[in-house]
């Protein structure tokens, strides 16, 4: 992937003092069982400990799990990037010993590209193919790698239509699935400038303790790296505001000289920029101000609303946005609050809209898992 390097680059304040090689191997072993973002920060800071004071040399590296339950689906992508990065970059033979829990939010673990780091060498190859692109049963991934021709993203969202209507996701739901895929790709080439990774997965049946309804899983995640963070085009442009750039960018800076009062500790300016970043007719690229915001929010929102439990976020740079249905509305003038008063003006994010990274994320990345009664998804 593009920039991926700079995960690890951005991540360097501290250094893991037991590196052990043990039989030629480096070992690294984690006794937790929830594998989490703290636990993607420590073993970023095993690898650059490693080439620290290693440098060049591709001594094999052995990961030890055990029994672990990934906290989402976003954490074990991260992992399969930073063994990839190992892999394809620093040509490290890498063994991964672990026995993965299964849970709704993150059954894609079963076709992981992670299970082939068994030792076997030959599957090495096959490891680097599969983070690439993989299509097998309920699980499509690929790496996209820019808008090489004008309809490629409308191309892009059929395709990821049709896998879901095939994973037996409904039609009318499937589309707007998909719609959030594409726009979020688009945002990655538009604004970042970048290579997207779309990973996805439907899950099998489960059942609820209170419930005869049989529920599936989609989990999603994507991600882009780039020096350029999520919100940063939007808050360059706007600090060369001049008159005449048009009404909504002007009731923008109005808007953010009310936020920039209540700055502090729980909400940055960053954060504000983030929420500003999806304002309907805004963007951050330069040479248009009129278009921008075309309703992502007001799916994720339409998903959750139908969804029986569901886990949805972007991160970017130090912070991350929790996106909760109730947060989500846009009021009669299509600005959203992001606050139970549905008020961009005159009030501020709700408390827990925004909380700090474990690891500096350069560029985005998005996680988003919905649990929806199975019935309904076939319109039964």
């Amino acid at each position: 992937m593009d920039n991926y390097e700079l995960l690890l680059s951005n991540n360097t304040y501290k250094v893991y003092k037991n590196v052990n090689i043990i039989n030629g191997r480096l070992i690294y072993t984690y006794n937790k069982e929830i594998f989490d973002g703290a636990a993607i920060r420590n073993l970023i800071f095993f690898i650059n400990s490693v080439k620290r004071k290693y440098g060049k040399t591709n001594i094999p590296i052995h990961i030890f799990l055990g029994n672990v339950s990934f906290k989402d689906k976003l954490t074990y992508i991260f992992l399969e990037i930073l063994c990839d990065i190992l892999i394809r970059r620093y040509n490290h033979s890498i063994v991964l010993y672990f026995f993965p829990k299964d849970d709704i939010l993150t059954e894609g673990i079963e076709f992981s590209p992670l299970l082939l780091l068994d030792g076997n060498r030959n599957n090495l190859k096959t490891f680097l193919l599969k983070f690439e692109e993989d299509l097998y049963k309920n699980h499509y991934r690929k790496v996209i790698k820019g808008n090489t021709e004008s309809n490629q993203l409308s191309k892009f969202m059929d395709e990821i239509t049709y896998f879901l209507i095939y994973s037996g996701v409904e039609e009318t739901c499937a589309g707007e699935i998909a719609e959030v895929i594409a726009e979020l790709v688009g945002n990655a080439w538009e604004h970042a400038e970048a290579e997207c990774l779309v990973d996805l997965d439907v899950t099998g049946s489960y059942f609820t303790n209170n419930s005869n309804n049989t529920f599936l899983g989609i989990n999603i995640a994507v991600v882009n790296f780039s020096s350029l963070l999520f919100g940063q085009q939007l808050e360059q442009k706007m600090s060369m505001f001049e008159d005449g750039i048009g009404d909504r960018y002007c009731e923008l800076k109005k808007a953010y000289d009310f936020h920039k009062k209540k700055f502090d500790s729980k909400y940055h300016r960053e954060d504000f920029f983030n929420i500003a970043s999806y304002q309907h007719k805004i963007s951050g690229r330069n040479g248009n101000i009129y278009t921008g915001g075309t309703g992502l929010t007001k799916l994720i929102s339409s998903l959750e609303q139908r969804s029986y439990r569901h886990m949805c976020y972007m991160i970017s740079g130090e912070r991350a946005l929790w996106f909760e249905k109730n947060h989500l509305e846009y009021d009669s003038n299509g600005w959203i609050g992001f606050n139970d008063k549905r008020d961009f003006f005159t009030d501020i994010p709700s408390e827990n809209t925004f909380t700090r990274n474990t690891i500096y994320m350069p560029g985005t990345a998005y996680n988003l898992n919905f649990v929806m009664e199975r019935g309904l998804e076939n319109g039964e």
